[in-house]
């Protein structure tokens, strides 16, 4: 139940962040548009997980998928999740990711060139954040 309500927030706040940065920078609309993109979350016991496809610069989410993700993210289980979610700062939400990874709480499976695409993909969201800043993203 935990890890449903958690993951649907991270579809809400990436499905407004591609469309708030894609609303504000061209290049960045564009470049949503380029290819598909499949990530599955899932838990370790395989009681909960959800894909999300990123398809003609759109994010849906679905409970199940017809093809292979990109990148699959395996958590051991909520609580394992909890542990990353729980800091508000950037770096220690980085920290927790890393100690996950390291525990076992956490696995990545991923496809690399399209797992490139993506982070690239993100990271330019977050500069087209940075360069209109919180107040004028609102608007």
């Amino acid at each position: 139940m935990i890890l449903q309500s958690m993951l649907a927030v991270s579809q809400m706040v990436l499905k407004v962040g591609l469309l708030l940065a894609g609303l504000k920078d061209s290049a960045l609309k564009k470049r949503l548009k380029e290819r598909d993109f499949v990530v599955l979350i899932k838990t370790k016991d395989r009681k909960t997980a959800k894909y999300f496809v990123l398809k003609g610069g759109r994010l849906l989410s679905k409970l199940s998928g017809n093809r292979v993700p990109d990148v699959v993210i395996e958590w051991k289980d909520a609580s394992a999740i909890l542990k990353v979610v729980k800091n508000t700062s950037l770096p220690a939400i980085t920290d927790a990711f890393s100690n996950a990874l390291t525990s076992g709480d956490l696995t990545l499976e991923v496809q690399l060139e399209p797992a490139v695409w993506f982070a690239e993909t993100m990271k330019e969201m977050m500069a087209v954040f940075a360069s209109i800043g919180p107040k004028r993203c609102a608007r």
